[in-house]
């Protein structure tokens, strides 16, 4: 360039380059698609809302099942059928039911049910077809169920200076219990609690047994004319 310039008889003033300050970054707002993809699995079960839906924790029972159930037992001791139907409650029931409406569920609701039923060893949920309420109840039931029990198979440590005396007494208190030479004197171990939902809800049950009032009740055919066994 300085040589093509000498020959042109051009003169070249040389200039020093000022670096000019970057601008200020923009500030925008930050979208929920920029934040960090965290898998499912990495968060803790406690911090979920629901029981993913590969983890079942209840089972089916078929209605020549509840039959033999209700036949062999008694209800709220044997066994306990909780129906979570809204309005469409009317028309029948199976008798001895538990009614928990879906739409009045809250978080308080499932826990006093999980105390109501805590010593009956078999619990059936149901709604209409025991496709959508019936297991969502009956998911949410277990899920309240085995966050009872361990919370009950390990509590808070007692804290403050009463802690020293009350594990000393627990501790007196189990060996008691693991000594004594009366059987009867041991507490007993509450039983397993198992959680079913009746397979294809009461529009089957009652097409099967609207004529028998030992598992139907309350029935009105107006209501299920259209839904004939």
């Amino acid at each position: 360039m300085c040589e093509w310039a000498r020959k042109k008889d051009v003169h070249v003033q040389r200039v020093d380059f000022v670096q000019l300050p970057q601008p200020a970054p923009v500030l925008r707002e930050t979208h929920w698609s920029d934040a960090p993809y965290v898998p499912a699995a990495a968060i803790p079960l406690r911090h979920l809302s629901y029981i993913p839906i590969g983890a079942m924790n209840y089972t089916y029972l078929d209605h020549d099942q509840l039959v033999t159930v209700m036949r062999s037992g008694e209800s709220g001791k044997d066994y306990q059928v909780v129906d979570v139907r809204d309005e469409d409650y009317r028309g029948g029931n199976i008798p001895g039911a538990l009614r928990a409406p879906a739409e009045d569920r809250t978080e308080q609701s499932v826990q006093d049910l999980v105390q109501k039923l805590k010593d009956v060893p078999k619990v059936i949920f149901h709604c209409a077809l025991s496709q959508v309420r019936g297991p969502k109840a009956a998911r949410i039931y277990a899920q309240a169920l085995a966050e009872a029990q361990a919370a009950k198979a390990d509590p808070a440590p007692p804290m403050g200076p009463s802690a020293a005396s009350t594990t000393i007494e627990q501790a007196t208190a189990e060996a008691s219990r693991t000594f004594s030479p009366n059987p009867y004197a041991q507490e007993r171990k509450e039983g397993h609690q198992q959680v079913f939902v009746l397979r294809d809800g009461f529009a089957n049950w009652q097409g099967l047994y609207r004529n028998d009032p030992l598992l139907v009740e309350n029935f009105d055919s107006r209501i299920w004319a259209e839904y004939a066994p």
